[in-house]
């Protein structure tokens, strides 16, 4: 019976019409339905609705209108409840509800706050509900609930693709299935404090918006604070608009926060225990705060080395070090005239140097091919400039040119020792194989061999020939470095 067949405003019919309806819920047999669904329940306190009343079979208040909020106090359903597509206009509490059986609030819009004090024993939906208000579930520090037991979802909850426009508390509650966030929107202060998920959970896709007004500091704010993960928690492409603190949690599991867009603060606590892998993403950049990324990249590194795993290991390690080295630059002190220009942690000529050294070439001792990189690039700049000032010259090793001689001229100690002559710089620069000559030399520079077959001229060639080398020698030592860094560990 829908609400424009009975005028349920006025006393006297609402007292009917509920008690009709009650009978209704009392004689149901267990396995049929109860239907309530497009029914308009008014605010009209004449009545107490379903409160403290058992449901037996099944509840359906789909695309029902609720105009008073305390509806359904202490009520217990033993079958399943939906209200798929039901709007509730008022605040709303279920206040110590027994939900024995599947739930669903698919689609549902509280236009008001809404509260689930409630203990749910088997599956929960609220896919794509629109809550427009505070949502409240469990039981928060200073709640008016007293003496009333902790409150759990029994099996698998899920909020997919729901929307919180306003703040969102999940505290003290207890989740023993899975729980999925899998592309919900939290528009607001979100909260999850002492939460105890003992399935696995995920915030995939999940979406926490800045809110536009700041007068509460709290809007831009979501929190985990002491909350238990035994089994696997997934923030896989989860974006935070808002400041974001995770705080003294135990994750028994996989915490993967691959993917995950952290743009206003990130406080990862020292206090956060993990007992198995924190996965982050492969660059420190998606923390938008540098010194935000320094704490989680050192215990996703010290974890992957408590799991063998060197390959992430040293991702985790050369993220570290970039991060703190973006923070030591953005730190650093441009006046030369004061000491910490010079040396400590503000300098910025150490800073720069360990960025263009450390980071960029040696790459921290993960990457082992960048020394090989570097330094082909510098024997191939030596060389062009070798070429273009004419810089080598024949060595020890002479290059014959024969000189026709008479053959009754010849003694035999000249035609033993036929005469030498060398080459002259304008001879040997137009030889085509100059430019190769000054490659090889370039190269038994830089890996400071030395044959004697070729020597620098005079002057600025051997101040590069020198220098060159003092290059090549750093860079090949860099270069083993790194690579027994990778194959020792």
């Amino acid at each position: 019976m829908s609400a424009t067949e009975i005028n349920i405003f006025d006393e006297d019919t609402a007292r009917r019409v509920w008690e009709e309806r009650r009978q209704r819920v009392a004689d149901a047999e267990p396995g049929e339905t109860v239907d309530f669904s497009d029914m308009e329940f008014s605010d009209d306190p004449a009545d107490q609705y379903f409160r403290r009343v058992e449901f037996s079979a099944i509840a359906d208040f789909t695309g029902s209108i609720f105009r008073n909020g305390n509806v359904f106090g202490e009520a217990i359903f033993h079958e399943e409840a939906i209200f798929n597509n039901a709007i509730f206009k008022e605040k709303s509490d279920f206040p110590n509800v027994v939900f024995e059986d599947k739930v669903s609030f698919d689609e549902t819009i509280f236009s008001e706050a809404v509260g689930f004090h409630s203990n749910f024993q088997n599956r929960v939906f609220f896919e794509r509900a629109i809550f427009q208000r505070d949502a409240l579930f469990g039981d928060p520090a200073g709640s008016y609930l007293e003496n009333i037991p902790r409150f759990k979802f029994g099996f698998s909850v899920s909020f997919e693709h729901a929307e919180f426009k306003s703040a969102a508390s999940f505290d003290n509650l207890d989740f023993d299935g899975d729980v999925s966030f899998k592309s919900t929107k939290f528009c607001y202060w979100t909260e999850f404090n002492g939460l105890v998920f003992n399935g696995q959970v995920s915030f995939e896709d999940a979406y926490f918006l800045r809110c536009i007004d700041s007068r509460d500091k709290r809007r831009n704010l979501v929190r985990f604070d002491n909350v238990t993960f035994d089994q696997k928690a997934t923030f896989w492409n989860c974006q935070f608009d808002c400041i974001a603190k995770f705080t003294n949690n135990f994750f028994g599991d996989q915490a993967d926060f691959r993917k995950v867009s952290f743009q206003k603060k990130a406080f990862f606590d020292r206090d956060n225990e993990f007992h198995d892998r924190l996965f982050l993403d492969k660059s420190y950049k998606s923390f938008s705060r540098p010194k935000d990324a320094i704490l989680p990249y050192r215990i996703a590194k010290q974890t992957a080395h408590r799991d063998a795993d060197s390959r992430w290991e040293g991702i985790y390690h050369y993220q570290e070090q970039c991060a703190t080295n973006k923070v030591n630059r953005q730190k650093s002190i441009w006046k030369f005239w004061e000491k910490e220009f010079w040396w400590g942690e503000k300098s910025p000529l150490l800073n720069y140097g360990e960025w263009i050294i450390g980071r960029k070439i040696f790459g921290y001792g993960e990457k082992s091919l960048r020394p090989l990189l570097v330094g082909a690039i510098v024997i191939l700049f030596y060389a062009a400039i070798f070429f273009g000032v004419g810089g080598i010259n024949y060595g020890s090793l002479p290059v014959n040119k024969p000189v026709p001689a008479e053959p009754n001229q010849l003694t035999f100690e000249a035609a033993k020792y036929p005469p030498v002559e060398y080459f002259s710089e304008d001879e040997l620069r137009r030889d085509w194989s100059y430019a190769g000559n000054c490659l090889y030399f370039s190269v038994v520079t830089f890996t400071t061999l030395g044959y004697g077959d070729f020597q620098p001229a005079s002057g600025i060639p051997r101040l590069l020939s020198s220098s060159e080398a003092v290059l090549g020698a750093c860079l090949m030592a860099m270069f083993v470095v790194s690579l027994s860094r990778k194959f020792v560990r």
